[in-house]
C-alpha cells in the first residue's frame, strides 16, 4: 500500500529528467531576479546593503490591500538591511527570534553564509555555540520589492523586538 523512493543522484539532475519525461517547458534559471534596483542600494550596487520596505521587528510596512502595489512599496518606511561580511543582524522569527547573527560572507553559490548565536536549553548561565546558516541571495531582491510579509534578519542597530 505504501511505497518509497530514495534516489541517489542530485535534485536538479532528477527534476531535468523528470521534467523531460513529462515533456514540461521549464525555463532556464537566471540571475535577473536576484540583483536589487540601483535605487534601493544606498552604498551602490556591488555593496550589500539594502533599503527595505519592513520595519525594525522584520514586517513589511506596505500595506497589503494597496491597490497599487508597487506604488506603495515606492512610497513606504524603509530600513536598512546590510548584509556586508561582519554585519550585526538579529533573527526576526521562528524559534530563533531575538537571537544575534553576524553575516560571514557569502558561499561560492552567492549564498549569504550566516551565523547565528543559539542556547543551550535548562539554563546554563547564558552558554551557548553559534550554527552557520544560509540565506538565500534571492532575499534581498524579494526584501527590496515588499514579496515577503516579513524578512527573517533585521539590522541589530534597528532591533525593537516586535510582538
Amino acid at each position: 500500500r505504501h511505497s518509497s523512493l530514495r534516489i541517489f543522484a542530485l535534485i536538479d539532475d532528477v527534476m531535468r529528467l523528470l521534467a523531460e519525461e513529462m515533456h514540461l517547458n521549464v525555463p532556464a534559471p537566471t540571475d535577473a531576479a536576484i540583483a536589487p534596483t540601483p535605487e534601493h542600494c544606498p552604498l551602490g550596487p556591488a555593496t550589500d546593503v539594502f533599503s527595505v520596505p519592513y520595519d525594525a521587528a522584520g514586517e513589511r510596512t506596505v500595506l497589503t490591500g494597496a491597490a497599487d502595489v508597487a506604488a506603495a512599496v515606492a512610497v513606504s518606511p524603509r530600513t536598512s538591511l546590510d548584509l556586508r561580511e561582519g554585519a550585526e543582524l538579529v533573527v526576526a522569527s521562528g524559534p530563533n527570534r531575538g537571537h544575534k547573527a553576524i553575516v560571514l560572507g557569502r558561499n561560492r553559490d552567492g549564498h549569504f553564509r550566516i551565523s547565528v548565536q543559539r542556547y543551550f536549553k535548562n539554563g546554563t548561565s547564558g552558554r551557548g555555540f553559534t550554527e552557520p546558516r544560509l540565506l538565500g541571495n534571492w532575499w534581498p531582491s524579494a526584501a527590496v520589492a515588499g514579496l515577503v510579509p516579513r524578512i527573517p534578519l533585521v539590522a541589530a542597530a534597528h532591533w525593537e523586538g516586535g510582538q
